[in-house]
């Protein structure tokens, strides 16, 4: 089902719906690239939102998953929709309607949930000795 998802996003919004509507994954689980990725790429607004719609996640890993042809080293940090270099200004305002985050700033956040690290409660409880 997933590959006919990927042959619907290059034809467009309706087909994507159709795809979508026969049970196809809009996260593209068992595909070794994912849906909105390359609805991204291809560069239409229409298929994106029929995709964050469905549910797919702005902010999913776009790494390649184990075993997938990726152009990242190993190890590379995590990559979403938003690190796509070249996005216009309405592709970019679509995906953060649906919260999109760069990968910077989804570590930025996670680094703030996790009480500003490990070196900030050093430096307090330091401070407070006499």
């Amino acid at each position: 089902r997933d590959g006919m998802l990927f042959s619907a996003i290059t034809r467009g919004p309706w087909q994507t719906r159709m795809a979508l509507s026969l049970g196809a994954d809009p996260n593209g689980a068992d595909a070794k690239t994912l849906p909105l990725y390359v609805a991204v790429l291809l560069g239409d607004p229409d298929v994106v939102q029929v995709l964050l719609d469905a549910g797919a996640d702005p902010n999913y890993d776009y790494t390649a998953p184990e075993g997938a042809r990726s152009v990242e080293p190993p190890g590379a940090p995590a990559r979403t929709v938003l690190d796509i270099g070249g996005l216009g200004p309405e592709m970019e305002a679509l995906l953060r309607r649906y919260g999109a985050k760069t990968s910077d700033e989804l570590a930025a956040e996670a680094e703030t949930e996790d009480g500003g690290g490990a070196t900030d409660g050093a430096a307090s409880a330091s401070e407070d000795e006499p």
